[in-house]
């Protein structure tokens, strides 16, 4: 099968945003999609998720994050507004603190026929995030670009990550959305290309084998999306306000960027590069468990770094395309608390996971307003 892919001609942007609706009052999950979608009035940026109580604003391709935030925000406001007429607030978190109910399907045939192929991880995966879409100018560029990215996508889950607490339990992980996606078949990193017919090869089999409907059934941490000319990472958790979300935005459009315009060489002089598929693993998992105190684990001999250290040495290289796009500003947010560590210190500072929920829904509020 010949996957073509539809080049874009410049390094444009998109983003997914993932968000939980919840019950005013309290804050439990509110299966309430698709009457929020008859009060929005078909707009075909926001559209309903796998899971009843999740609604997802896409953007259209934007060449800069400012041009990208400009037209998020009027969406998002309007759904804020139109949310609190059905006493609903709207939340950014990877996973709800204190939820233990199974998950209400949306219906939609898709969704309908994965729950039924995989009844109960489906039903148990409540989990929101963010994707981020940079355009690409050619399938083997892609592949190219993925395969330097899929090392250091531990650097984006640590400085994403903001799903410490799940089913009323502080996990111990920054992410524990990361570990509730393993049960699922497509989720995580994605096998190794080295070129684009071999994706091809590997995309064919498995639509001959008949086990997937088209490229939506994948789900990896990075992934090639030939019909939108996009590559798609897929890492992250949802941030609690858009200032965050455009922040870590502004991270993987100018790394991917940088990575579009180095050579080989250049790239592999300066990050760790060409990693077994064993030490991506475990950097992954340090990276969910232990966030911005993971260790990254750089070569075979066992050679490690703090992985705050990691996300310098690719700041570092990426100064000149930050400069050039002018994100400073943007890029400075990422060096307060993550999104974890300020609910681990609001569950700390008051004992309540419902709390630390409120915290999340007010600083989202009180930027909208």
């Amino acid at each position: 099968m010949n996957v073509r892919f539809n080049s874009s001609n410049s390094p444009s942007i998109g983003v997914e945003i993932e968000l939980q609706l919840l019950e005013s009052s309290s804050l439990e999950i509110a299966n309430k999609v698709n009457s929020l979608l008859k009060e929005i009035s078909n707009n075909p940026l926001v559209q309903e998720e796998f899971i009843e109580n999740c609604i997802e604003i896409n953007s259209p391709p934007s060449k800069n994050v400012d041009e990208l935030e400009k037209s998020i925000l009027p969406i998002l406001k309007n759904i804020n507004n139109k949310s609190k007429k059905l006493d609903v607030v709207l939340c950014g978190a990877a996973t709800h603190p204190f939820n233990i109910k199974e998950a209400t399907i949306t219906s939609k045939p898709r969704y309908i026929k994965s729950a039924a192929e995989a009844y109960y991880t489906s039903h148990n995966q409540i989990t929101y995030a963010m994707h981020v879409h940079v355009g690409m100018p050619s399938g083997e560029e892609t592949i190219r670009v993925m395969g330097y990215l899929r090392n250091s996508l531990p650097a984006f889950i640590a400085l994403a990550a903001n799903s410490p607490f799940f089913h009323g339990v502080n996990s111990s992980f920054a992410s524990f959305r990361q570990r509730v996606l393993v049960a699922s078949r497509t989720y995580g990193i994605p096998p190794s290309f080295d070129k684009w017919s071999e994706f091809q090869n590997f995309y064919s089999t498995f639509m001959e084998a008949k086990v997937w409907g088209s490229l939506k059934d994948i789900h990896w941490d990075i992934l090639p999306r030939p019909d939108l000319g996009t590559l798609e990472i897929r890492a992250m958790d949802v941030q609690s306000t858009l200032e965050e979300a455009m922040a870590i935005t502004a991270f993987v459009q100018c790394f991917i960027v940088y990575l579009i315009e180095n050579t080989n060489l250049e790239i592999e002089n300066r990050l760790p590069c060409n990693l077994p598929q064993w030490i991506e693993k475990e950097n992954y998992y340090q990276a969910a468990r232990l966030g911005l105190n993971a260790r990254f684990i750089f070569n075979s001999s066992g050679g490690s770094i703090l992985i705050k250290e990691l996300i310098q040495i690719i700041r570092d290289s990426m100064k000149p395309i930050v400069t050039r796009y002018g994100y400073e500003k943007r890029l400075l947010v990422l060096q307060n608390k993550r999104g974890y560590e300020k609910q681990l210190d609001t569950f700390n500072s008051t004992g309540s996971l419902k709390k630390v929920l409120k915290k999340m829904v007010n600083d989202l509020e009180d930027e909208l307003m």
